[in-house]
């Protein structure tokens, strides 16, 4: 069992995110081997919660992590599920491949990407300026076979749901799936049934054009970058999924580069 909490740690007074791990050493040895791998990086550049220290208190496994502010979904909850600008999701694309481009990089899968595991900095101070977290369930790509039971319902890929030979390209569709969560407003894809995610798969990428009448003639040029975009992050084919670095050279995220 994981229980997830937030307190102050009498160390310089310092406030830090705790997950603590119940009854469940191999899983927290498991993440925390995963986390000092994401060491090797530089964590702030590459949107990356920070790993501070393990630790026991009680007899529960401790891992403290930098405090963040809120995460994605809650971002969204509080809003009314109003979907976001584009130019805000812009800079949400880009972030977050950054940060799959650096878990490439050592060739790790996150393998559970969802609004629920970016979190902002401080929205009030940097907004926009988000975070992945939580790799309780990631693992190097090398240590991944058909039939890993991986990715929440909705944000799975569908290689996962078929048991077919998987590799990092299982995140680049969940964050797609994200992203479209975020334009939309609502999850792309069904969270409760395997078969109807299928199903959804083959004919829903056409429709989300429709979604946002009463455009400029600019928002809609930038739309359908965006959604060039989000089809190939979501291409069925993980080989011809696209890739953390080509999509970091896609028009969209060039633009931002240059507004930024």
């Amino acid at each position: 069992m994981v229980q997830l909490c937030q307190f102050t740690v009498h160390f310089g007074n310092r406030r830090m995110a705790v997950k603590i791990v119940k009854n469940d050493s191999w899983f927290s040895e498991k993440e925390e081997l995963m986390l000092k791998k994401l060491r090797n990086l530089d964590q702030d550049k590459n949107n990356l919660v920070k790993f501070l220290d393990r630790f026991k208190y009680g007899g529960l496994v401790c891992l403290a992590f930098e405090l963040l502010d809120i995460n994605l979904y809650d971002f969204m909850k509080q809003r009314h599920f109003m979907p976001l600008h584009l130019c805000q999701i812009r800079i949400i694309t880009q972030q977050m491949h950054v940060a799959l481009n650096a878990l490439k990089s050592i060739s790790l899968v996150h393998a559970d990407i969802k609004p629920d595991n970016i979190m902002f900095i401080n929205h009030q101070s940097q907004p926009f300026k988000l975070k992945l977290i939580d790799f309780g369930l990631a693992a190097p790509v090398s240590a991944l076979c058909p039939g890993t039971e991986m990715q929440a319902l909705g944000y799975r890929a569908p290689e996962v749901i078929l048991g077919l030979p998987l590799n990092e390209a299982v995140d680049m569709w969940a964050l797609g799936c994200v992203l479209a969560f975020v334009y939309l407003g609502q999850h792309l894809y069904p969270t409760e049934c395997e078969y109807e995610v299928i199903k959804a798969i083959v004919q829903i990428l056409d429709d989300m054009a429709k979604t946002r009448p009463q455009m400029s003639t600019t928002e809609i040029d930038d739309t359908r970058a965006f959604l060039s975009l989000l089809k190939q992050m979501l291409h069925v084919d993980p080989d011809r999924r696209i890739t953390p670095s080509e999509a970091l050279e896609y028009s969209c995220i060039i633009q931002l580069k240059k507004i930024v």
